[in-house]
């Protein structure tokens, strides 16, 4: 797939930084989730729960040094949950102001040769 924003490695621990077009107060709700063709597969959840068949071991934070980021860092386990090929990721919030949905970030999953949570 062409122009992806982000490419994860089965196995991997990524730290994917989500940019805002505004800034969120350290109470306001925000949720992230993964798809992989026609199903979700992961969640994580700020101030929220993740739905339960869902949840990821990693989690979902307000930036310390900047309220318009959220840093989603993901474990070897939510990595390795993933199948090789195309991701979509998409956030929703909620704030003061109201509830946003926004447009998925499309990305894509690589393999790990060897499978399993190393230690």
């Amino acid at each position: 797939m062409d122009n992806l924003n982000f490419l994860i490695y089965q196995g991997s621990t990524p730290t994917l930084e989500l940019v805002l077009p505004l800034e969120l107060n350290v109470d306001d709700v925000a949720v992230a989730t993964l798809r992989q063709g026609d199903a979700d597969v992961l969640e994580w959840a700020l101030n929220d729960t993740p739905r339960e068949a869902l949840a990821g071991n990693g989690t979902l934070t307000l930036h310390e040094a900047d309220p318009s980021v959220l840093l989603l860092a993901m474990t070897q386990a939510d990595t390795l949950a993933l199948t090789p090929g195309d991701a979509d990721l998409q956030l929703r919030i909620v704030t003061q102001e109201g509830a946003d949905t926004f447009v998925p970030v499309v990305g894509a999953v690589g393999p790990a040769y060897r499978g399993g949570v190393l230690a």
